[in-house]
């Protein structure tokens, strides 16, 4: 794994003493100037103390051996953490993806709780989680979830689909897809992330929206998806920050297909990696502006072009 680095750039003041420099590495995060080998261990309350502040950015480095080129910059944050999601009224679907290793069983957590069905190889991996110590675990040859409900036939109403993903690879050619619900290319909605995560399409019965992120999504990382329509207008948000937004007054029904989860029903299209905490609300816009997605307590760093990293 290749290490992070944030560095000062500052170049009109010079950078605070002792390095200059926090390392990330391999689960290991160290200040100074060389590659950390064990963890940052912190018992009780963590200060700096000093009376001079500094203004500048941070650099992002990647690190095999030796600092690359500049890829961006950002800041450090740290969040209090929050707790998976609960039901209410407008909840329809809610997936935690808890449960024990290897299991196929995956449970609704809302108040009128609904069948899933795990197709080919789908299972619970606790091996990668974003909240609950737990996720799905697609291969990408095969597996997906299906489930069906008219609690689905969202119609021409408000209406927002959320879930957090992790992909262990992106297809170099074709596309993958997180989710589907609908027919194909009837009364449906269906995003997909395609040639090695580059470009983010999402279909409607008659209408594309295309996305193409600044570097591209990047595997083994989280990423916070959510869709959501208020009113007439549909709106797309990565890791809470808004990606589109256009005009929608399409019916989006269950039909025969209902919803798939790592894959759709049209020239399939399997999604490699990890979907924690997916939810289907119907009758509310849970966001019409930028938001913060939920988070585990933790340090954070988040990238110019909104890439989030819990450090």
């Amino acid at each position: 794994m290749a290490a992070l680095v944030m560095a000062w750039t500052n170049p009109s003041q010079s950078p605070p003493s002792g390095g200059g420099a926090l390392y990330y590495s391999n689960g290991n995060i160290g200040i100074g100037t060389t590659t950390p080998n064990s963890k940052l261990t912190v018992q009780g309350d963590l200060k700096i103390t000093g009376t001079s502040t500094f203004d500048g950015s941070i650099s992002v480095y990647e690190l095999s051996s030796a600092p690359s080129a500049v890829i961006g910059y950002g800041k450090i944050y740290a969040l209090t953490g929050d707790t998976e999601y609960t039901a209410d009224s407008y909840t329809k679907l809610l997936l935690h993806m808890n449960g024990t290793n290897g299991s196929t069983t995956f449970t609704d957590s809302e108040t009128t709780p609904k069948t899933v069905t795990a197709v080919g190889n789908a299972q619970i991996s606790t091996a990668q989680s974003k909240f609950g110590g737990a996720s799905g675990l697609f291969n990408g040859n095969g597996d997906y979830l299906r489930v069906s409900s008219t609690d689905f036939d969202l119609g021409t109403g408000d209406f927002t689909i959320d879930v957090w993903m992790r992909a262990n690879t992106w297809p170099a050619a074709g596309c993958a897809t997180p989710f589907q619900i609908g027919n194909y290319f009837n009364n449906w909605i269906q995003p997909e992330i395609c040639y090695t995560g580059t470009l983010l399409r999402t279909y409607t019965t008659t209408l594309q929206y295309n996305y193409y992120p600044s570097g591209g999504f990047l595997t083994n990382t989280w990423y916070h998806y959510a869709i959501v329509r208020s009113g007439t207008t549909m709106k797309q948000y990565i890791n809470g920050l808004e990606i589109s937004s256009g005009t929608n007054t399409e019916s989006i029904l269950n039909g025969t297909q209902g919803l798939w989860i790592g894959a759709y029903s049209g020239p399939l299209q399997f999604f490699n990696g990890y979907i924690d905490e997916f939810r289907i609300s119907k009758g509310i816009a849970r966001w019409t502006s930028n938001f913060t997605p939920p988070h585990n307590k933790g340090l954070y760093f988040k990238s110019s072009s909104g890439e989030e990293i819990q450090l």
